[in-house]
């Protein structure tokens, strides 16, 4: 039951990650986005978003390892690598874009739109830095890191799944940017200069996207993504 430990060590290393983040400079942010909350509180829809995909993971890994008691050893069988691939897909892209999100915002420079290449306010959905896009290889790299960690201590330690996680972390990240510029809408509050989600105001001005997912929707359907993705990768290739 190794494999426990070093799911449950990547599911803390994503959230206490992002609380501490999300603590940071909160003065900065709260000035940046209309619908800031403080202390990065989150609802039951944000959890869901962000741990759905990995608790049905883990919980198809358990019963898999249950029926086989089979070692996480990489090459072992396909179906091993490919539901290990996913579940590190997943929250790489979680914490990628979490990190990308808390710290990117932050950026001395403004952001670009990923589809347009324009320059946007701070916080805009879509839009990336240099800082950012650091960020998230970085929260890919952390998630891989102390999966590498837990199994050095508890099975047979895999460093090839460090550089996996940072290009899931970087390509979650970047799906979530595009999908934030296009199906999620962003608009900007002129007099305040804050970002917001709706506009109710004439001072509003739309800068991207269309009304057609939620936040948490984008950040689901990013990990779904990322998450398919990796698994595939481990499959075919790994």
């Amino acid at each position: 039951m190794s494999s426990g430990y070093s799911f449950g060590g990547v599911l803390l290393a994503f959230y206490f990650s992002g609380s501490k983040l999300t603590k940071l400079k909160e003065k900065v942010k709260k000035s940046l986005d209309e619908n800031y909350k403080p202390g990065g509180r989150r609802d039951a829809s944000q959890v869901l978003a962000s741990s759905f995909i990995g608790t049905v993971l883990a919980l198809v890994w358990l019963v898999r390892e249950l029926e086989q008691q089979s070692s996480v050893i990489i090459g072992e069988d396909r179906m091993t690598r490919f539901l290990l691939a996913t579940y590190l897909g997943n929250y790489a892209c979680c914490t990628a874009d979490t990190w990308a999100s808390e710290l990117g915002v932050l950026s001395k420079s403004d952001p670009i739109l990923i589809t347009t290449l324009k320059r946007v306010p701070a916080g805009t959905n879509g839009g990336i830095t240099l800082l950012g896009i650091i960020a998230s290889i970085s929260g890919g790299g952390f998630i891989g890191m102390i999966y590498y960690l837990f199994t050095y201590f508890t099975s047979h330690p895999q460093a090839v799944w460090i550089p996996f996680s940072m290009l899931m972390g970087l390509f979650g990240s970047l799906v979530d940017s595009f999908l934030g510029a296009t199906i999620q809408t962003t608009y900007y509050n002129q007099e305040l200069r804050q970002i917001c989600a709706v506009s109710s105001q004439k001072a509003h001005r739309h800068i991207a996207g269309r009304n057609i997912c939620s936040n948490e929707a984008v950040n689901f359907l990013s990990a779904l993504t990322t998450a398919i993705i990796g698994g595939l990768v481990a499959y075919c290739i790994l």
